[in-house]
């Protein structure tokens, strides 16, 4: 296959590559955190100079801690509900349904248009998979999701909500639980403190100065509605990770250790 074009990507957009990238490079380490060996297969038919990420090393680890702990979740839920739905917004080039060897179970990919083009070419369908092009903001696609009465429906947000206003994250917690009642989310959300760490310090100043929302504490999104719960939360340093080298230091200092997450809610 020839090597495809991403150079039309939006900005937003075009920060799939990183962890696309990322995940390519870690499925050749020996001990993988993450093993992805179609992120390989992908990276040789894009088109894209990936050697200005190649420094990225710390990044990397930091980026693949959060993928294994998304797909931990994600794995946890369909033990817990068989016959579940999976919502996968903003999934870029990521098959995660495949990494996991989740198949039997009914799969949505959500992401802009721009993405999904491309997505299709590369990965295209699974049996039980069904890809959608659209905005997460636009709500045309909760209609799309086919949830019977008894079933569950785990959304999964990775690198996605800090680059919404928290206004239009209210807005789509919402929203979800109005359509989905008992529904969970996973998600990743930074500190005010992380959010200006990046936009200043960050290799990766592209996408970081396009970062908007900040969580000050888990508990705060609670008082948006009464039914939204906090039933997990999980930080990089929770467990020791020798990949990390000296930035695991950063687990004694409290604001920089606690200022990264990833989240489960529950919705209504």
């Amino acid at each position: 296959m020839s090597e495809l074009q991403v150079a039309s990507l939006s900005e937003v957009s075009e920060t799939l590559l990183i962890p696309l990238y990322f995940r390519a490079l870690e499925a050749q380490e020996k001990n993988p955190i993450v093993f992805d060996s179609q992120a390989v297969a992908i990276i040789k038919q894009l088109h894209y100079d990936f050697s200005k990420l190649n420094d990225l090393s710390t990044d990397r680890v930091f980026s693949m801690m959060r993928c294994r702990q998304f797909d931990h979740w994600t794995e946890d839920f369909i033990t817990r509900h068989p016959a579940g739905r999976i919502v996968e917004i903003g999934c870029g080039l990521s098959d995660r349904q495949s990494r996991i060897h989740a198949f039997n179970t009914t799969w949505y990919n959500l992401d802009l248009p721009e993405v999904m083009a491309i997505r299709a070419k590369l990965l295209g369908e699974h049996e039980h998979s069904q890809s959608i092009s659209g905005s997460v903001l636009d709500p045309f696609w909760l209609d799309l999701i086919k949830i019977s009465p008894g079933e569950k429906c785990l959304f999964l947000a990775e690198g996605v909500l800090v680059y919404f206003p928290e206004d239009d994250v209210k807005r789509l917690f919402l929203l979800l639980q109005d359509h989905f009642p008992g529904c969970e989310i996973v998600f990743d959300a930074l500190s005010p403190l992380m959010i200006a760490f990046h936009r200043r310090g960050s290799s990766m100043k592209k996408a970081a100065a396009q970062l908007r929302w900040a969580l000050r504490d888990e508990r705060d999104l609670e008082h948006w509605h009464d039914g939204i719960q906090c039933l997990a939360s999980w930080r990089y340093f929770d467990q020791p990770e020798p990949r990390l080298g000296l930035a695991a230091l950063m687990r004694f200092i409290p604001p920089l250790a606690n200022g990264s997450m990833v989240l489960r809610y529950q919705l209504g």
